[in-house]
């Protein structure tokens, strides 16, 4: 089966209820682009985007969040979990509450805490202290599992870094350019170093300026990080 027939049976796994109702796309990067161009059968009948821009995205209008609204009864974040974290946090207040938003991955996002849906929550701390003692070795995700930031949001670092930046005096969109890059180039599973290679490819940033960059992210992570008190006891 081609990679294409893959992606739309599982879309349609998904949203085949949706097939009849106009959707706006929100987001401009790779996953959007991937999405408008190989499922086929739903009214995709716009791109939202936080910034106005005047072309089209393979074959749809950019808006803003505030016009797809009107005509939208799905708001779809085509982006990685971390930025859509932070999209559906910007955008949130602003889709009625009879207008549902969801992410790739099907799961819907704006109602009653839908991040308890996950069996998680059915555990009991006796139940995983068992479940860590019988068994020989243990491995976790190391950011925002074994270790957490001390921010609402992980990307709030790249805020963080962007101020650091306009106060050295390289006044760029930081958190933006970090951001989509980052979603661009996601499925090859990019390095910290590559993430930064396609932000000097893609914006023409001189390779002081890259390296500014780099090591204020770095830096601002290493201040920013302490290990979670849970994850710690449970140890």
């Amino acid at each position: 089966m081609e990679k294409e027939e893959v992606f739309q049976d599982e879309f349609d796994n998904y949203f085949s209820k949706f097939k009849n109702v106009p959707i706006a796309v929100y987001g401009t990067g790779k996953n959007a682009k991937l999405l408008l161009k190989h499922i086929k059968g739903y009214d995709f009948f716009s791109v939202v985007s936080s910034e106005p821009i005047k072309e089209n995205i393979c074959g749809r209008p950019v808006v803003m969040i505030e016009e797809a609204i009107q005509k939208a009864k799905l708001i779809l974040i085509a982006a990685i979990p971390s930025s859509t974290s932070i999209i559906y946090s910007r955008i949130k207040n602003k889709v009625p509450k009879e207008i549902p938003i969801y992410d790739m991955r099907g799961q819907k996002l704006n109602g009653d805490e839908y991040y308890r849906k996950n069996s998680y929550w059915k555990n009991k701390l006796d139940d995983l202290y068992q479940l860590v003692d019988s068994h020989d070795v243990i491995s976790f995700d190391v950011f925002d599992t074994l270790i957490m930031r001390k921010v609402l949001q992980a990307s709030d670092i790249f805020l963080i870094v962007e101020n650091k930046l306009k106060q050295k005096g390289l006044e760029i969109p930081f958190a933006k350019w970090r951001m989509d890059t980052e979603e661009e180039i996601s499925r090859s599973c990019p390095t910290i170093n590559q993430i930064y290679q396609a932000i000097q490819d893609k914006y023409k940033l001189d390779k002081n300026s890259i390296c500014e960059c780099k090591k204020l992210e770095i830096s601002t992570e290493l201040d920013f990080i302490c290990p979670r008190r849970s994850m710690v006891k449970l140890l």
